[in-house]
Order: structure tokens, then sequence, then C-alpha cells
């Protein structure tokens, strides 16, 4: 008990002394994470749907073919 004590004491300190970061510096990040991940992942949907377009114009072809 005296140890959750002492640690929550010396986290207080350390809050008023300006160490801890405090959740308004956390969330001036978060919006230049985000866009990086939007570089990331739109491109691999597209060429997700590209490839889906490709087999499913393939799969047309060949039923016409069949036709």
């Amino acid at each position: 008990m005296s140890y959750i004590l002492e640690a929550l004491r010396k986290s207080e300190r350390e809050r008023s002394l300006g160490k801890v970061p405090t959740l308004n510096a956390t969330t001036q990040s978060m919006p230049r994470r985000s866009l990086i991940w939007i570089w990331w992942v739109l491109p691999l949907v597209l060429l997700v749907a590209a490839a889906a377009w490709w087999l499913w114009q393939d799969r047309m072809a060949a039923s016409d073919a069949r036709a």
C-alpha cells in the first residue's frame, strides 16, 4: 500500500513541475499520425479494388467466350 501511495505522490510532484505530458499534448500529435495511415491505406485499397476489377473482367470475358 505504501508503494502505491509513494508512486501517486511522486507522479503528483512531477505533474506539478510540468514533467508529465498532459492530455492536450498527446492529442496534438494525432492528426499527423492519422495522415500517415491514410497515405499507406489508400493505395492499398486502390490496389485491391483494381485487382478485384481485373479478376471480374477476366471472368466476364471467360463467360462470354463460352456462350
